[in-house]
This record gives structure tokens, sequence and C-alpha cells, in this order.
């Protein structure tokens, strides 16, 4: 989950870089229920509302936990120096660690997420 962190964090402290992250993620590249929902949320809410401060448009969506976590995250990698090629590596490790994850727990996933990790291995390679 350290790699889906870090892809909310970078959409919640250079939210200049959204249109990058979701360029080359989608929710399905979240393992956990919380960054899909942030993912997800922050997707939609940023391009609405471009002067307020990414994490206070979740506030009334999250629970207070979940804002604690969030502005943990966001304190820790503040000082971060993001640019795009930053962005891509970030979002290539998530997908490089849900390639990973799957491949050890190939019970119960569905057809369409298997071809989409065999698409990533192939695309990585090539």
């Amino acid at each position: 989950a350290a790699a889906e962190d870090a892809v909310i964090t970078v959409m919640l402290n250079s939210p200049e870089y959204l249109s990058d992250v979701t360029e080359i993620l989608s929710a399905d590249d979240f393992g956990t229920d919380f960054n899909r929902k942030d993912f997800l949320l922050l997707s939609e809410k940023i391009p609405l509302n471009t002067t307020a401060e990414p994490i206070l448009l979740l506030a009334q969506e999250l629970t207070p936990d979940e804002m604690g976590k969030l502005t943990a995250m966001v304190k820790e990698d503040r000082a971060l120096s993001i640019d795009k090629s930053r962005v891509a590596l970030i979002c290539k490790r998530l997908q490089d660690e849900k390639v990973k994850s799957l491949a050890s727990g190939m019970k119960g996933i569905s057809d369409s997420e298997l071809d989409a990790a065999l698409n990533r291995i192939k695309n990585n390679k090539g």
C-alpha cells in the first residue's frame, strides 16, 4: 500500500499533476478500498475546484479517522520534490506492485485483471 499512498500524496500535494496520474492509473490499480475511494474522489473533485486545498475537498466525504490518515500522509511528504518524471515513476511503482500482488494471489482474480496484468508485464519488457 506504500505505492498507493505515494500516488494519493502526489494528488493531494501536487494537484497540478492530476491529469498525469489519471492518464496512467485508474481506480482498478488500487488494492485498498480507502485509497481507491480517495483516488476516485480526488479525480472528480480537483478539476471542479482548482483553488481549494485538495484535502479540504474530501472533508465532507471521509470520516475523521480517514481525514487524519490523509493529513499525516500530506505532512510526511510535503517537502518531496515532484515533477512529471517522478509522478510517472510513482505511478509505475503502483502498477508493478499490483502485478506482483496479482501474481502472488492468482486465485479469485477476474480474467480482465489477469489480462491487464499480463499486458503491463509485456509493456514493461518492450
